[in-house]
């Protein structure tokens, strides 16, 4: 029943009453689910039934359910469609959400017309789909099921934290939300070298600088794009230490000594990891300078953490005490 032709005779897509509608309606797409002529039309269930042919053209759109779906308000201008569901009206990034009708070159249905790769928005910056909608797209984003593709559901396959950043189940970067490996990159840095067991400090944990969700969707999480939030912790503050970053480097924290005295390195840029930053000396002088006394043999004073340079217990260096 989808024209070509039209029921004025038209077969011509650039005509208003073929346009798209064999593109719409075509069966078996590799893409996406079927679409059925209730999207847009009430269908008769007779001829001379009401809305059909008692009306002049063009024919009444009356939007199905699929149109609205996730909320959306669909219209028609006489050359385009807007506020579709189908073409991405609620989602966020898509190039083309209002396509022309009598334009059907495939262009107005490509990867990234309905919803950025990545969407954008709330959306991780992951460009990487099958990484939680594997049920759906693969790596290479041809379908494994087209049917879930367009239905009105979006599949997100159970997530942890690192489905997005992190991985092998540790949170920490690498990868970043962008897919960056490399310590150069501002959402990797020196997550990694904060994170893993230390012999020489204290356990730190991503809420020492972040608020760790409870929910991938919870407020502060992926609402409002990267970079993330640095929210810091009682132990980024404790001695009433008021941390900050700019963007590469890291300053008035706690952790590396911005209240103590005599550290070499107190203000450590982030993206560099080779430990020169964290070697014994750059948070406190070694000895501190005065009113510490000029002790140089070792830190005899603090033999529960160390009995001279080594660390007998690394759960109290860097814990937001200091042990005499």
């Amino acid at each position: 029943p989808a024209p070509p032709p039209d029921t004025s005779g038209n077969s011509n897509p650039t005509s208003r009453g073929v346009g798209a509608h064999r593109s719409h309606l075509a069966a078996a797409s590799a893409w996406r689910a079927d679409i059925a002529c209730t999207s847009c039309h009430a269908v008769p269930a007779t001829v001379d039934a009401p809305g059909h042919m008692d009306t002049a053209l063009p024919a009444e759109l009356t939007w199905g359910t699929r149109a609205r779906l996730d909320g959306a308000g669909p219209s028609f201008g006489g050359d385009s469609c807007s506020g579709v569901y189908c073409h991405g009206a609620t989602l966020d990034g898509g190039s083309n959400t209002t396509p022309l009708w009598t334009v059907v070159d495939g262009t107005q249905a490509a990867c990234g017309t309905c919803h950025g790769l990545p969407p954008g928005g709330r959306h991780p910056a992951v460009s990487d789909c099958a990484l939680c909608h594997d049920a759906v797209v693969r790596p290479d984003r041809s379908f494994h099921d087209r049917t879930l593709h367009v239905d009105g559901d979006v599949q997100v396959r159970s997530m942890s934290c690192d489905s997005c950043h992190g991985s092998g189940g540790d949170p920490a970067p690498p990868v970043d939300t962008a897919g960056n490996s490399a310590t150069t990159a501002r959402g990797v840095g020196a997550h990694r070298n904060h994170l893993r067991t230390s012999d020489w400090h204290a356990t730190i944990r991503c809420s020492a600088c972040h608020v760790v969700p409870t929910a991938v969707d919870g407020a502060g999480h992926v609402d409002d794009g990267t970079p993330a939030e640095l929210t810091w912790s009682a132990l980024a503050r404790a001695d009433g230490a008021v941390p900050s970053f700019d963007g590469s480097r890291c300053s008035g924290t706690y952790c590396h000594g911005a209240t103590m005295t005599g550290g070499s390195t107190t203000t450590p840029l982030w993206t560099v990891v080779d430990g020169t930053q964290a070697a014994c000396g750059t948070c406190h002088g070694l000895p501190p300078p005065a009113p510490h006394p000029p002790a140089a043999s070792g830190c005899g004073c603090h033999r529960n953490v160390t009995p001279t340079f080594g660390f007998r217990d690394p759960a109290l260096h860097i814990d937001g005490d200091v042990d005499f």
